[in-house]
């Protein structure tokens, strides 16, 4: 699985925001074809044309991808044919609502000669996606990454929420959601991340703590439509120093325990696993990879 903490959508129509967007450390950076773009043919041209001179400059993010627009949308076949042309290896699939719109969209890949690098991250925008999400998934080799909630899931379930007034009371209304969608990525081996539904985009207080419920679900990151959160999740969905602490104690912990014939012992309280194991070196490999430190391969 690739590291994806923050992903941030970027509109493809607007030059402006595309070059302040290099500079964005973003994990992901989603420029964007669809939502942020006026549905008209003028409107999603353009927005290619802007893409296509972008695409030639340097960026600060990880991974580049683009998000096309829906299935069953007059533009869905121009932007397979777009993506592809481009060489593009990352596509964000939004509003797949089905299993057989999940088979349309392969065969639209593989019909223009996709290859099969080409990696799908899927939004799971609504209630029919979501109950069959298993099957949906298991139609395509190329998901790599789901991403779980959004305004569009809440507005076809609950859309007095997007009004804005009830920020305090959590995301309820979307607990099955979220856990549905972990569980059938991680069964698949993908990539799991939650949307942002924070109303008022500035409250980085309110993002920080979305986020750490995210991370504590399970979630490997956040996708937003605001470049000021992408500091708050890249922090969040890294490892702390007080858990790479922790890591490298339990490591030698269990190392010591080993050595004595044992496979669990007491830490202070608290049983010490063979799992803990397991968990500390996935810490400390991940902190590796992210530059924060040395990983554990033994």
């Amino acid at each position: 699985m690739r590291i994806r903490r923050s992903v941030v959508e970027v509109p493809g129509s607007v030059r402006k925001m595309l070059e302040k967007a290099r500079t964005f450390e973003a994990d992901v950076l989603m420029l964007d074809l669809e939502d942020s773009v006026p549905e008209n043919d003028e409107a999603k041209t353009r927005a290619r044309q802007e893409i296509t001179e972008a695409l030639d400059g340097p960026w600060a993010a990880r991974e580049i991808g683009i998000r096309i627009n829906k299935i069953g949308s007059p533009w869905f076949k121009d932007d397979v044919a777009f993506v592809l042309e481009r060489g593009v290896g990352t596509v964000i699939l939004p509003k797949v609502g089905s299993v057989e719109d999940m088979k349309f969209i392969e065969e639209s890949f593989d019909g223009q000669g996709a290859s099969p690098d080409v990696q799908f991250i899927m939004s799971v925008e609504t209630p029919r996606c979501l109950i069959e999400l298993d099957r949906v998934v298991a139609q395509s080799p190329r998901i790599s990454c789901l991403i779980a909630g959004g305004f569009d899931f809440t507005l076809e379930t609950a859309p007095i929420r997007l009004i804005g007034t009830d920020e305090g009371l959590g995301d309820a209304h979307i607990t099955y959601a979220l856990q549905r969608t972990l569980a059938v990525a991680r069964a698949h081996g993908l990539n799991a991340l939650r949307s942002c539904l924070v109303m008022n985009f500035r409250d980085n207080d309110r993002v920080r703590k979305v986020a750490q419920d995210a991370r504590s679900f399970g979630f490997d990151g956040m996708a937003t439509y605001y470049p000021g959160h992408i500091e708050v999740l890249n922090d969040v969905f890294a490892p702390s120093q007080e858990e790479l602490t922790w890591a490298q104690e339990t490591i030698r912990l269990l190392e010591e325990s080993n050595a004595t014939g044992r496979a669990a012992l007491n830490r202070n309280g608290l049983v010490v696993l063979p799992q803990h194991g397991k968990l500390a070196r996935k810490l400390l490999d991940y902190a590796a990879e992210l530059g924060l430190g040395k990983g554990v391969t033994s």
